[in-house]
């Protein structure tokens, strides 16, 4: 289930059936240009997300989890991967989710991606205990970079090395 790319922000009511998959054989991709990602856990819910075409090299991603107010035990976990993952729960752990009566939240988790990242990114969040939670996904990387423009004196300079030959061809014809 893909995500449009012409938004900043993606929501879960932005994706058929208002929910993003639960599958993490079919994760949810979030494509070149969405840099949040807005979405909700339950208890024994699972999100799996799939960021493409993310720049490569070092970012850092951070998801910062909200409980409801009074609701103050929660606990869950969050994976990343740069495959895509082939169980439930596999990846590396990049934080638990715990609110407790004493950190009632929001709770932020973060991660650093190394030099080597090569642009895709799988996520999981996994609430196995509490409240339904809202979550917010930063990911600075997929915005990507914009293309370049090329400016219009490199056509002016292609199209009179051009011309330049075309003439100096009729000279070399005219002299034979």
């Amino acid at each position: 289930m893909a995500v449009p790319s012409h938004a900043a922000t993606v929501t879960e009511s932005s994706v058929a059936g208002g929910d993003f998959s639960s599958l993490y054989a079919a994760p949810t991709t979030i494509q070149y240009g969405n840099d949040y990602v807005n979405g909700s856990i339950g208890t024994g819910d699972t999100d799996y997300l799939h960021f493409t075409s993310m720049r490569p090299g070092a970012t850092t991603i951070s998801i910062t989890l909200t409980a409801p107010p009074g609701r103050n035990i929660a606990q869950g976990r969050v994976y990343y991967s740069t495959t895509p993952f082939s169980l439930t729960n596999q990846g590396t752990r990049a934080g638990n989710i715990r609110v407790t009566p004493g950190q009632p939240g929001p709770q932020t988790i973060t991660f650093n991606l190394g030099s080597s990242f090569a642009g895709s990114l799988y996520i999981s969040l996994n609430l196995s205990l509490g409240p339904v939670m809202r979550y917010s996904v930063y990911v600075p990387g997929n915005i990507g970079i914009p293309g370049v423009p090329v400016p219009a004196p490199v056509f002016m300079l292609g199209a009179a090395i051009a011309g330049l030959g075309a003439v100096s061809r009729r000279r070399r014809r005219g002299l034979a």
